[in-house]
């Protein structure tokens, strides 16, 4: 009977197989839901703005997640797809003359034209 659950599989070959193979990128998934899902955006978005001037739209798209190692510490690096605020000004020439990414302010805003 326990030869016939090793499904043909010698002894010593089912003995290194702990885990189903699923098992571990199934938890990893899961356990990214519950960290995306607890995200603080407001303190991401802070930080975003004040270390390249960038703001979040709301379409916010989590790509991928997995353990790494950074500074000899265990961290969890969290890949997401955003929209940032991109500003492009063209010259008359249509030469570029500026490229802005990040915040817009209200008073560089354009006008409203309702």
């Amino acid at each position: 009977m326990y030869q016939a659950a090793l499904d043909g599989k010698t002894m010593a070959e089912k003995e290194k197989k702990l885990v189903p193979d699923d098992a571990f990128q199934k938890g990893e998934r899961d356990l990214m839901d519950i960290v995306t899902g607890s995200l603080n955006w407001d303190v991401i978005e802070k930080l975003l703005e004040e270390k390249y001037g960038l703001s979040l739209q709301d379409d916010i798209e989590f790509k991928e997640g997995h353990l790494t190692v950074k500074e000899d510490r265990i961290a969890y690096q969290m890949d997401f797809q955003a929209r940032i605020t991109l500003s492009l000004m063209i010259g008359r020439d249509g030469r570029c003359v500026d490229v802005v990414a990040g915040v817009v302010s209200p008073a560089d805003a354009p006008p409203d034209t309702e």
